[in-house]
């Protein structure tokens, strides 16, 4: 289970989501190393394709401050 918050600076709002861990991996950003857990769903764009994402939280994150 992970929450997301649909709408940026608006922490009041969440939606639960339930998807299968399918792996855990080591991922590098500007923020440094760290392991995040990788899911797998379905995104439609013209046709349906599988893509595997890595969660991690944004709270912290700054996009758009001025």
């Amino acid at each position: 289970m992970f929450t997301i918050h649909p709408e940026q600076k608006n922490s009041d709002i969440s939606i639960e989501c339930h998807a299968p861990i399918k792996d855990r991996r080591l991922v590098t950003d500007s923020g440094g190393t760290n392991t995040r857990y990788v899911i797998e769903t379905q995104i439609v764009w013209d046709n349906q394709h599988h893509a595997e994402m890595t969660l991690t939280n944004r709270d912290s994150m700054c996009f758009g401050c001025l």
